[in-house]
């Protein structure tokens, strides 16, 4: 049985990976956390009484190297371990414990020449999982003649999450105007078109150079602080991340709390047919899918017959494991407790509503 330590496992993020981890009964799973006594304070963790804590704290260099000795997997979803992410990627690349990161390092990128490694980033739900999800739903089209993708994220930010996003959109966010539109799953709402190195991939991958992405946050005002920071971030990258975080905790509505993708493909499928396809997903917490999308990754790396090397999630359909991955990957985000929806349908997403709302 393969050992995986999981660092933040108490965390939001963290404790989504270790329950999906658990529920597959196929690991040995160690939380890594600062405060393990806190967790018999947590009904959540009752259901999993074969989970073994340790106290860690990530800054303390030779705790860290005896926790990560002897582990097959290490999960980092600690948020504010930017700058420590590297430290801990090398320390699993010397014992030859594969890696897995939540969140969008700056300095791992660069270890790539270590292709005898695995050292798997941006292994949550955006970047990473939202990329899987649009090549997959392009499978089957011979050409890709239309693509839209619209992430819909209403929430407040960790700081790891705000400082994620603000990286991958920062000097390409501005000059696109919010636009209010109809779509299923999030009613009226504003949307903002925006481009990341995932939205570069996705388009080549699929061969639409034309297609769309846009977001959703839920809030006008969410959208001006995001310009805000976004032109902070160059000079002041931690303190654009905390104005982030701030005013995302201001403006939530909990009520309304959830991620959302709704991906729709237009094209002639392998068989030369015209075809128009769109997938549509809804969780009750965006925390739960990047967790949930953590623990798959983190799997995908404890399965891998031999090391994939350096990458993110975002290229992860461009692995030969894609293809074999693809089905355990779509059951789990299908089965999870947080799911509202998930399903894939032959139609626009304006006859989608049409059809929901009984007019077809």
């Amino acid at each position: 049985m393969k050992r995986i330590a999981i660092l933040g496992a108490y965390g939001t993020v963290g404790r989504e990976a270790l329950q999906h981890l658990y529920s597959t009964g196929d690991y040995e799973l160690y939380g890594l956390v600062r405060q393990p006594e806190r967790v018999k304070e947590d009904p959540f963790f009752d259901a999993m009484p074969d989970v073994r804590w340790e106290r860690l704290d990530i800054t303390e260099n030779e705790r860290l190297t005896d926790a990560i000795c002897g582990m097959d997997v290490v999960l980092n979803t600690v948020s504010c371990s930017g700058k420590y992410s590297r430290k801990i990627a090398e320390l699993c690349a010397e014992r030859n414990t594969a890696y897995v990161d939540a969140g969008i390092p700056d300095n791992i990128g660069d270890l790539s020449g270590q292709s005898d490694k695995t050292l798997l980033y941006g292994a949550g739900a955006l970047p990473g999982l939202s990329s899987v999800l649009g090549v997959y739903a392009a499978q089957g089209f011979d050409t890709v003649s239309g693509y839209q993708h619209i992430a819909s994220i209403h929430g407040a930010f960790s700081y790891g999450a705000a400082y994620d996003y603000l990286r991958g959109v920062s000097g390409e966010y501005g000059g696109h105007p919010v636009k209010k539109t109809e779509l299923p799953l999030l009613g009226c709402t504003e949307i903002m078109q925006y481009t990341d190195d995932e939205t570069h991939y996705v388009l080549q991958k699929i061969g639409c150079p034309d297609g769309k992405h846009y977001v959703t946050l839920g809030s006008r005002k969410l959208y001006a602080t995001i310009e805000r920071a976004v032109l902070r971030f160059e000079s002041d990258p931690e303190g654009a991340a905390r104005e982030l975080v701030t005013y995302s905790q201001l403006y939530r509505v909990r009520s309304q709390e959830h991620m959302a993708f709704i991906i729709e493909v237009q094209g002639t499928t392998e068989q030369g047919i015209q075809q128009t396809r769109t997938l549509l997903m809804k969780y009750d917490s965006a925390a739960a899918l990047t967790g949930l999308s953590s623990g798959l990754s983190t799997e995908i790396a404890a399965n891998a017959s031999q090391p994939i090397g350096v990458c993110s999630l975002t290229h992860f359909p461009d692995d030969p494991l894609y293809a074999k991955e693809m089905p355990r990957i779509l059951r789990a985000i299908d089965e999870n407790r947080h799911k509202v929806v998930f399903e894939t349908c032959a139609c626009s997403i304006n006859e989608w509503m049409q059809e929901s709302e009984g007019e077809i």
